[in-house]
């Protein structure tokens, strides 16, 4: 079953910066919410290493299980859906999207 999760966006205008992230709404890690801070992939693709900061971090969960397997795979599994769906909404809008091959 996919994870399920909320993504949300906020537009600093002081920083000028955009801030995105989202929370996670079930299983054992819900309630963390996150912000993505950059994600880089790897020559391959197929590999990404993720920059992120907890704006919630779940209760009762030890750093130990915020850094698992488990919850890495949870955090790739919601971002690679996110790129995903942002990928197809591209595509989507003006038909004539290409990949990059830089």
């Amino acid at each position: 079953m996919p994870v399920q999760y909320e993504p949300w966006g906020f537009k600093d205008e002081e920083q000028k910066i955009d801030l995105w992230g989202f929370k996670l709404l079930d299983g054992d890690f819900a309630g963390t919410t996150i912000s993505i801070n950059n994600v880089e992939m790897e020559d391959n693709n197929q590999n990404a290493k993720l920059d992120f900061t907890f704006i919630r971090k779940p209760e009762g969960k030890t750093e130990e299980q915020l850094t698992s397997e488990e919850f890495n795979n949870i955090m790739a599994e919601v971002v690679n859906d996110i790129l995903r769906k942002t990928i197809n909404e591209l595509e989507n809008r003006d038909g004539n999207f290409t990949k990059s091959n830089q």
